[in-house]
């Protein structure tokens, strides 16, 4: 990531007001100068603090540096908006006649810009952070674009910590590690990061892009993941999976099927909770994939009763499924990430009867909360009962 200057300004070495502080004490730094930082986090509402990667300014022996956020752009995200169609760049996901022309920024077609972050938005619409741009003539950052009129190019995955928290060499206890083998890490810290996966104790272990941290500069740390968020996927997540529908037949019962650690014989067209709407045969692809493991049948039953709490959400619509339980080979075959909870039988895609897939994901974004990772595509939702809070958007 780099922290680029976009008005002359000033680098200190407290989030105060400059005349609070002494010449040393503050750097003057020219419009359009980048560094290549390790991290940003939130001071205040006015302030970024900065940890700069591999410079320290003036006489200062430090890399931590605070700034006006007004002053400066962070880019390098290698994420980008293209638009595709002369549009228009909102701030509420709505028809251009509802809104003042303060709300609104004419937006050419073949416009580029590079973003912080995008999620998936109501309305046919895709939430948009611009990483290197200010629009309209409130200069802001933030808008929504008609999902028709743009293209999103490029992955990231970002680290994001909701809650004061350690960053540790080993999944312990803090009291069990060395000084130089934790790091304590401050609430609304952001991390570019190249890859996470999950360990025991509740741990991602977590490689960061390019962000040496600690007094022993490490790239691979693992954090706690209730205190943290996960927004992006990897690059190569594009998963292409197609489930036939296994539905209760006028008392067919399907095929049998032997479940690992479950006793006696269960059923594709019989549902996985007693009087649901979700079949094994669903969960399965018509019994093609039988779970490898007790756990992930356990992982196949947790789901499931967050999809029926779904059904109840979306006024018991009709609800296909097009992706849930995938064995290593399959999962490699269409595409999944390598990482992927479909792995587990916790994670389903979906399709709601009359709803866009960006709708589901709107209206499931704070009722899912910290119970797992949330997605949306053109074609379908996705959602996972990982236990931490994760949000993407496939590009596709």
């Amino acid at each position: 990531m780099k922290a680029k200057v976009k008005n002359d300004t000033l680098f200190k070495l407290q989030p105060v007001l400059s005349s609070e502080l002494d010449d040393s004490e503050k750097q003057v730094v020219l419009e359009g100068t980048e560094y290549a930082i390790k991290f940003f986090t939130e001071a205040d509402n006015k302030h970024w603090r900065l940890e700069l990667a591999n410079v320290m300014l003036a006489e200062q022996k430090t890399f931590t540096w605070y700034v006006n956020k007004e002053d400066i752009e962070v880019t390098g995200s290698g994420v980008t908006v293209t638009a595709i169609q002369d549009t228009v760049f909102k701030q509420r996901p709505l028809l251009a006649t509802d809104l003042s022309d303060a709300e609104k920024a004419f937006v050419q077609i073949e416009s580029k810009f590079e973003l912080q972050s995008y999620s998936p938005a109501p309305n046919g619409f895709t939430k948009l952070t611009l990483a290197d741009a200010r629009l309209g003539d409130g200069r802001l950052d933030s808008w929504y674009a008609s999902s028709a009129d743009i293209e999103i190019s490029g992955q990231k995955i970002v680290l994001k910590v909701i809650s004061d928290t350690m960053f540790k060499a080993k999944p312990v206890f803090a009291s069990q590690l060395m000084p130089t083998e934790k790091e304590l890490v401050s609430k609304h810290t952001t991390f570019g990061i190249q890859t996470y996966s999950e360990v025991e104790g509740n741990y991602l272990k977590v490689t960061l892009a390019g962000s040496m941290v600690g007094s022993d500069d490490r790239l691979i740390w693992y954090a706690f993941a209730p205190d943290i968020e996960i927004e992006g996927t990897a690059p190569n997540d594009r998963p292409d999976d197609h489930n036939p529908a296994a539905k209760v037949q006028g008392g067919d019962r399907g095929e049998p099927l032997n479940l690992p650690g479950f006793k006696g014989i269960y059923y594709t067209n019989a549902p996985i909770l007693s009087g649901g709407h979700f079949t094994w045969g669903q969960a399965t692809h018509s019994g093609t994939r039988i779970p490898v493991s007790a756990e992930v049948v356990y992982g196949i039953i947790r789901i499931a009763e967050a999809m029926e709490e779904i059904r109840g959400l979306l006024d018991n619509r009709p609800i296909e499924i097009t992706s849930w339980y995938r064995d290593p080979a399959t999962n490699l075959r269409v595409g999944g990430w390598a990482m992927s909870r479909h792995l587990h039988g916790d994670a389903v895609n979906f399709v709601v009867a009359g709803v866009s897939p960006q709708d589901v994901y709107a209206q499931l974004d704070f009722w899912w909360g910290v119970r797992g990772g949330l997605a949306s595509s053109t074609q379908f939702t996705h959602i996972d009962a990982r236990g931490y809070r994760a949000r993407w958007q496939y590009s596709h």
